[in-house]
Protein backbone atom coordinates (compact mmCIF):
# COMPACT_ATOMS: atom_id res chain seq x y z
CA UNK A 1 0.00 0.00 0.00
CA UNK A 2 1.96 3.56 -1.16
CA UNK A 3 0.54 6.62 0.10
CA UNK A 4 1.18 9.47 -2.36
CA UNK A 5 1.58 12.65 -0.59
CA UNK A 6 2.00 16.04 -1.71
CA UNK A 7 4.58 17.96 -0.49
CA UNK A 8 1.80 20.40 0.71
CA UNK A 9 0.48 17.44 2.81
CA UNK A 10 3.58 16.29 4.06
CA UNK A 11 4.54 19.79 5.47
CA UNK A 12 1.31 19.40 7.36
CA UNK A 13 1.58 16.02 8.31
CA UNK A 14 5.66 16.77 9.67
CA UNK A 15 4.47 20.06 11.48
CA UNK A 16 1.71 17.45 12.97
CA UNK A 17 3.81 15.09 14.62
CA UNK A 18 6.30 17.86 15.78
CA UNK A 19 3.80 19.36 17.55
CA UNK A 20 2.42 15.75 19.13
CA UNK A 21 5.62 14.54 20.01
CA UNK A 22 6.58 18.16 21.75
CA UNK A 23 3.12 18.01 23.72
CA UNK A 24 4.19 14.61 24.27
CA UNK A 25 7.37 15.05 25.94
CA UNK A 26 6.05 17.86 28.15
CA UNK A 27 3.50 15.54 29.47
CA UNK A 28 5.84 12.96 30.18
CA UNK A 29 8.19 15.94 32.21
CA UNK A 30 5.13 17.05 34.21
CA UNK A 31 4.30 13.48 35.11
CA UNK A 32 7.92 12.71 35.79
CA UNK A 33 8.08 16.11 37.93
CA UNK A 34 5.09 14.81 39.94
CA UNK A 35 6.49 11.12 40.68
CA UNK A 36 9.64 13.02 41.83
CA UNK A 37 8.06 14.77 44.11
CA UNK A 38 5.58 11.98 45.31
CA UNK A 39 8.84 9.94 45.92
CA UNK A 40 10.18 12.70 47.88
CA UNK A 41 7.59 13.01 50.32
CA UNK A 42 6.82 9.56 50.89
CA UNK A 43 10.56 9.47 51.55
CA UNK A 44 10.38 11.76 54.08
CA UNK A 45 7.44 9.84 55.50
CA UNK A 46 9.30 6.63 55.71
CA UNK A 47 12.71 8.56 57.33
CA UNK A 48 9.64 10.24 59.82
CA UNK A 49 8.69 7.03 60.80
CA UNK A 50 11.26 4.52 61.23
CA UNK A 51 14.18 7.33 61.99
CA UNK A 52 12.12 9.62 63.99
CA UNK A 53 15.05 11.15 66.19
CA UNK A 54 17.37 11.43 63.11
CA UNK A 55 14.39 13.66 61.46
CA UNK A 56 13.46 15.46 64.20
CA UNK A 57 17.64 16.76 64.50
CA UNK A 58 17.73 17.38 60.56
CA UNK A 59 14.47 19.34 60.69
CA UNK A 60 15.71 21.29 63.70
CA UNK A 61 19.06 22.37 61.94
CA UNK A 62 17.02 23.18 59.02
CA UNK A 63 14.88 25.53 60.93
CA UNK A 64 17.81 27.12 62.54
CA UNK A 65 19.63 27.92 59.07
CA UNK A 66 16.25 29.39 58.05
CA UNK A 67 15.98 31.25 60.96
CA UNK A 68 19.57 32.45 60.72
CA UNK A 69 19.56 33.24 56.88
CA UNK A 70 16.03 35.29 57.67
CA UNK A 71 17.73 37.30 60.48
CA UNK A 72 20.60 38.29 58.61
CA UNK A 73 18.08 39.47 55.95
CA UNK A 74 16.06 41.31 57.85
CA UNK A 75 19.22 43.08 59.58
CA UNK A 76 20.84 43.49 55.97
CA UNK A 77 17.58 45.00 54.90
CA UNK A 78 17.33 47.25 57.68
CA UNK A 79 20.46 48.34 57.69
CA UNK A 80 20.44 49.33 54.06
CA UNK A 81 16.95 51.41 54.82
CA UNK A 82 18.89 53.34 57.38
CA UNK A 83 22.03 53.81 54.95
CA UNK A 84 19.13 54.99 52.53
CA UNK A 85 17.27 57.21 55.02
CA UNK A 86 20.47 59.31 55.89
CA UNK A 87 21.47 60.27 52.36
Amino acid sequence: MDIKLTPEQRREYTERVREETTKAREEAGERGDEMRSQVGDRLLDVMAENFPEEYESRRRAAMLKGFGVGVAVGLLGREALRMRRSE
